[in-house]
């Protein structure tokens, strides 16, 4: 069955807004379930109450193959093609518009070329059974929540092109464990992979400078954290609750650790903060049970609330000549540390909550202040103070 379609020719079959435009030919095979689209123009969508001219074979579809020479891919092109299970597209398309695939139910996988720039809104909303996504070179942008909620999907290969992954685009995909990043990629933004909790590893390259709020936070089975050697920021609850991660090397570009960043990572076993490091916010490593070794750099200046607390396993703890601020609780609820060291030739000002149901078997300070520590208020509470 094949059609020849004229600019603006369209059957009223439903109620899904497009106009096929220029010179197109369709051709649907009833007995395999194939639609070929073919032409030198885009599918271009308009406000009308006009659908597709095949939309009434749209249950019977299992197979689109987009020919080239087509460019564009209109909104609600394929909406509701419920069996469809393949899309195949050429190198000519650039342009794929909101809505495209919406409720393909049965689409098993998607691969976009590098010719693709657009990726429309909720073009894959309702795809649940897709398994394996695979971005060409050509998109810049992954969209807010473009790929979340898929709990089929196992595979994501992003391109070169990628330079920001929005808000939840990955979100909630409870099967996804294996994720390649391009080359490109600058900023994840809030919740890009929260709950994705079958994810072991993740390396994210060295063009990767902002990790935001939350974003890989509940993956309760990443195990393996590569980061980027440019990174500046970890936003707040970055690898929260990233219960398997035994261990992180914080590179020297960081400069911020967010509040909560790695808080409940429970297997974390040390932390060392590179000097580039000045402020540890709260909670950052909070209830991380099994950290005992921290090393902060001699840019960390301040530390703040419960940073630290609630870390029972700490036995020993270094702290740069450039700390001047310990917020409340900042080591409280940490049972016994053995050996804690603190450069700055001057006490910080602390309060009696900075060490609360936490013992200090011996301070080491410089030499040359061991008599102004002796007479500091809390720290004082040191077992022993040593100078070094």
């Amino acid at each position: 069955m094949k059609k020849r379609i004229f600019n603006s020719l369209a059957v009223v079959t439903l109620a899904i807004t497009v106009t096929l435009t220029s010179c197109k030919e369709w051709d649907f095979v009833e007995e395999t379930g194939e639609l070929v689209i073919s032409g030198n123009a885009a599918m271009e969508s308009k406000d009308s109450i006009l659908p597709y001219p095949y939309s009434k074979y749209r249950e019977q579809i299992k197979k689109v193959t987009i020919k080239d020479g087509v460019t564009a891919i209109g909104n609600g092109a394929f909406q509701n093609c419920w069996n469809m299970v393949s899309i195949t597209l050429s190198g000519s398309v650039i342009h794929i518009g909101d809505s495209a695939f919406v409720n393909c139910w049965s689409l098993a996988s998607i691969t976009l070329p590098n010719s693709v720039t657009h990726i429309g809104e909720d073009a894959f909303a309702g795809c649940n059974d897709i398994t394996s996504i695979v971005i060409g070179d050509g998109i810049t942008t992954i969209r807010k929540e473009a790929f979340c909620d898929k709990n089929k999907l196992t595979t994501v290969v992003l391109g070169d092109g990628i330079r920001t992954i929005e808000e939840r685009a990955f979100y909630n995909n409870t099967e996804l464990n294996s994720v390649t990043l391009g080359c490109n990629v600058n900023v994840i933004k809030q919740s890009a992979f929260k709950g994705c909790i079958s994810l072991t590893s993740i390396t994210l390259p060295n063009s990767v400078t902002d990790i935001g709020f939350e974003s890989f936070r509940d993956c309760v089975n990443l195990n393996s954290v590569t980061l980027s050697g440019s990174l500046k920021t970890i936003g707040e609850g970055a690898f929260r609750d990233c219960v398997n991660l035994s261990s992180i090397i914080i590179p020297e570009a960081v400069k911020t650790i967010g509040n909560g960043a790695f808080g409940g990572c429970r297997s974390l076993k040390s932390i060392t903060l590179p000097n580039s490091v000045m402020t540890v916010g709260d909670n950052a490593f909070h209830n991380c049970w099994r950290l005992k070794t921290v090393v902060a750099g001699e840019g960390v200046r301040t530390i703040e609330w419960r940073a630290f607390s609630d870390n029972k396993m700490m036995d020993s703890i270094t702290l740069g000549r450039n700390v001047t601020f310990l917020g409340e609780d900042a080591f409280s609820h940490s049972g016994v540390i053995s050996r804690f060291t603190i450069l700055n030739p001057v006490p910080p000002h602390i309060d009696h909550t900075v060490f609360f149901n936490t013992w200090i078997t011996t301070l080491y300070v410089p030499r040359e202040s061991v008599g102004l520590y002796r007479n500091s208020e809390y720290w004082n509470d040191a077992r022993n103070i040593v100078g070094i």
